[in-house]
């Protein structure tokens, strides 16, 4: 693998979990007349909306799931949301960030405020790892990660975030903090870098993710942001957020979906292009993104200061629970609106550029490949045009036999998929930190440091949140 590629892959691993951001997963549904799933088992599958199985709105079972999901859209995060709202008394909002929680939680315990109080219980919580956390399996879940990551980023790219505009509640909150601004991709460009950022930072290293580690620490800091988010979001008065119909922002069903994107949507998409993961390099892919969806508030099952309203745990359990949780809320969620259209569109043209100097050429590539990756009739939903060119579709086709070729081998031949996981670290390293030190941070994973050089958040996303549009 070249350092091109490499770059160009990392540059496809885009996320929306700063917005409970970001988002989307596996869905390859759409409002049709009928609804529509995935059915692995059928001859000729395929990631789309061909060749699958039909199931009819009057479904019992589909109904029973909807209701049962539509409770998950009526709150937010009781335990953060009674943080900001103490803060909020205290005229002190501007400090829940973890680094003051770690001060108040050092401080004398008759010398805290209620706020201070109740960010010391969350610090304290969150300080212990759950009891099913195998930090050992999270290293292993990041060697995964690296060994496929060419085909790990192209699959989340196009069946994680692309599909996951679709989800108006999640594209609504992008809507409303300008995450992707229209007229200026190069901010939108920087935006998708920071997010990039965030999520490789999160696989280099299982240390980083322990309790005070650095990692462990922006996984709070990105709760604090949601937070933050869904108090002003909700209290906007120039333009009231609309509950009835989008749910409280980053509730815990669009957080759900975004964790099933970066996790099961990934697995699901390396399956297509070739069935080669073993089960034990998925179950150590998916736990490591079900530690990192605790840390930003997805309450997990057995977790004592887990709420039931609040507790999804779309990771928890056996794989059959993982696949009927994606497909439940895929079929509740998805809608390919005018601003789904807009958003997908706004995408793809802010990451030709990174295809290729021709931007015309490489938008073209871009809809092909989005047309293969997310079968033609979702594809064309989401206003993305199609193409008759014979060559744009054997530039596709080669590009995905040029995945498999790559999965057989770093699967087939262990020596190689160890150097591959290395080299791809490496290089990832390299980008992380050109990137880091474009937008003003510094960033060491020799000496576990990391600031800002003008004091404010490492964090590559509270920047941007902290001068959200509200």
């Amino acid at each position: 693998m070249t350092t091109l590629t490499i770059m160009t892959c990392l540059k496809l691993v885009v996320v929306m979990l700063a917005t409970g951001s970001i988002s989307g997963y596996i869905s390859t549904h759409t409002t049709l007349p009928v609804r529509q799933i995935y059915n692995s088992n059928a001859p000729n599958y395929s990631p789309g909306l061909d060749g699958v199985l039909r199931r009819i709105d009057g479904d019992d079972q589909i109904q029973n799931a909807d209701h049962y999901l539509q409770q998950f859209r009526k709150v937010g995060d009781p335990l953060m949301d009674k943080i900001f709202s103490l803060a909020r008394d205290e005229k002190i909002m501007s400090k829940v960030t973890v680094n003051y929680m770690q001060q108040a939680f050092d401080s004398r315990k008759d010398q805290r405020s209620p706020t201070q109080q109740a960010m010391s219980d969350y610090y304290a919580h969150y300080s212990q790892a759950p009891s099913w956390v195998d930090f050992a399996q999270l290293q292993r879940g990041m060697d995964v990660f690296f060994k496929y990551l060419p085909a790990i980023g192209t699959s989340l790219f196009f069946k994680a975030l692309l599909t996951g505009f679709s989800f108006p509640g999640i594209s609504e909150v992008l809507k409303e903090t300008a995450y992707f601004n229209g007229n200026q991709s190069g901010t939108s460009t920087r935006r998708l870098l920071d997010t990039i950022t965030y999520v490789t930072t999160n696989m280099m290293s299982a240390e980083s993710l322990k309790p005070q580690g650095q990692c462990w620490k922006w996984g709070l800091e990105i709760r604090a942001i949601h937070g933050k988010v869904r108090h002003r979001l909700l209290n906007n008065k120039r333009n009231v957020w609309d509950t009835e119909k989008h749910g409280v922002p980053i509730n815990p069903e669009d957080l759900a979906a975004t964790l099933l994107g970066f996790s099961h949507a990934a697995v699901q998409g390396l399956d297509w292009i070739l069935p080669v993961m073993t089960p034990t390099d998925k179950a150590d892919y998916l736990s490591l993104w079900r530690y990192l969806g605790w840390l930003i508030g997805i309450d997990t099952i057995g977790d004592k200061l887990a709420l039931d309203e609040t507790t999804l745990d779309p990771l928890g359990g056996p794989t059959e629970r993982v696949n009927r949780m994606n497909v439940d809320i895929s079929l509740h969620l998805i809608q390919t609106t005018d601003y789904a259209k807009k958003l997908t569109k706004h995408l793809l043209m802010a990451t030709r550029a990174n295809i290729n100097p021709d931007k015309d050429a490489a938008y073209k590539i871009l809809s092909a490949m989005s047309h293969k990756w997310l079968g033609k009739d979702f594809a064309s939903a989401l206003g993305i045009p199609a193409t008759k060119n014979l060559l744009l579709k054997a530039v596709v086709v080669g590009h995905i036999n040029i995945l498999r070729l790559y999965m057989i081998f770093v699967t087939k031949l262990p020596h190689l998929g160890r150097v591959a996981a290395a080299t791809n670290r490496r290089l990832a390293l390299v980008a992380i930190n050109a990137v880091n030190q474009s937008r003003g941070f510094r960033r060491s994973f020799l000496d576990g440091t990391s600031a800002g050089t003008t004091g404010r958040s490492a964090c590559p996303l509270a920047k941007f949140f902290s001068t959200m549009r509200t």
